[in-house]
């Protein structure tokens, strides 16, 4: 079993998490690493290559508008021979996951990082709660950030404000990337939970040399309650998405076949998934797309919502791509990215 650490923030949890990340930066000797970060560019992770950086950086902010998954592959192609890091939410793990069993995508090369989502705003209301605190750009992510992490002991802030993605998203916690933080269910202004995949990962990138202690068993389940809690919420609320589609859209690869067809030349969609980043969606030689390349495709879905925010169109593409993702899974036993969004043992 590996070991789960309490690690004490002492009022300040995003500074908790920088001076984590500094300490694994230096211990794995890292010569970039790709992050969310405060600021005008709140959403779209940045490529940063002095750890001073990670002043910057923001994981927590309920913000999110590209993936960092989609982002990766480009940044490992320039930099063939470094060592990166990525901080990532559970989705976008789960992307890099998949990625990595397309031709051409590997892992060995990175150290990963994953916090437990509190889940992300459609940018209207994210701007709207950021302008509310009239100050920086970074003063108002930071604030917004605060907001979220308040509430992280309940599961979040409100859900029925979350991007449609997240309230349907069934692994909100973060689980087997070589670095884990663990907020959901805890007092954030006073610990987090800290974890690694493999104990020679947590020796490597030094987590015992941390200020930690022992988590405690009724520390590790109150983070498990809440996340069960939200998984079997947003169960519910992916069925209510799945029925509210009826029989317009139909849930067969063919009818989202027929509907990328038929959608008009600009791709959107396709332009921002993670997946498409390692292998592209290609039309046949007759000009349309393949129900089992769209299988093929669909059947990897991290459940980012990517798709639903790039739609110029504002079709509900998380609950589509989502329901046909499920079918697909159901009927091969086959459930994307549940190997590295399971809970942490109690």
């Amino acid at each position: 079993m590996n070991a789960i650490w309490t690690l004490p923030t002492q009022g300040d949890p995003l500074g908790t998490v920088r001076r984590v990340l500094r300490h694994v930066w230096d211990s794995a000797g890292l010569d970039a690493m790709l992050a969310p970060t405060n600021g005008a560019g709140g959403g779209v992770p940045r490529l940063l290559q002095d750890v001073a950086d990670l002043d910057g950086v923001n994981p927590f902010q309920p913000l999110m508008t590209t993936s960092t998954a989609r982002l990766l592959p480009g940044f490992m192609t320039a930099r063939p021979l470094d060592l990166l890091g990525v901080i990532a939410r559970p989705c976008e793990l789960r992307g890099l996951v998949e990625m990595t069993k397309h031709d051409g995508f590997s892992m060995e090369n990175l150290v990963t990082v994953c916090v437990d989502c509190l889940s992300t705003l459609p940018p209207d209301e994210y701007r709207w709660r950021a302008s509310r605190q009239r100050a920086s750009d970074d003063v108002e992510s930071e604030s917004v950030t605060s907001e979220a992490l308040r509430m992280a002991r309940h599961g979040g802030l409100v859900p029925y404000r979350y991007r449609s993605a997240c309230q349907q998203c069934g692994a909100p916690q973060s689980g087997a990337a070589d670095v884990n933080i663990g907020v959901l269910g805890l007092p954030a202004r006073e610990f987090l939970l800290v974890w690694s995949r493999d104990e020679g990962l947590a020796r490597r990138y030094g987590l015992d040399r941390l200020p930690v202690r022992a988590a405690a068993a009724r520390e590790v389940t109150a983070r498990q309650r809440v996340v069960d809690q939200l998984i079997e919420r947003r169960a519910r609320g992916r069925q209510r998405a799945h029925r509210s589609l009826g029989g317009e859209w139909g849930h067969a690869p063919g009818a989202v076949a027929a509907l990328l067809d038929g959608c008009g030349p600009c791709q959107a969609c396709l332009d921002a998934c993670p997946i498409t980043a390692v292998e592209p969606l290609e039309r046949a030689g007759n000009g349309r797309f393949s129900p089992d390349a769209v299988a093929h495709w669909l059947v990897s879905c991290d459940g980012c919502g990517m798709c639903e925010e790039a739609c110029p169109q504002h079709l509900p593409l998380a609950a589509l791509f989502g329901s046909v993702r499920d079918r697909l899974a159901g009927a091969t036993g086959y459930s994307p990215g549940r190997s590295v969004a399971e809970p942490v043992p109690v």
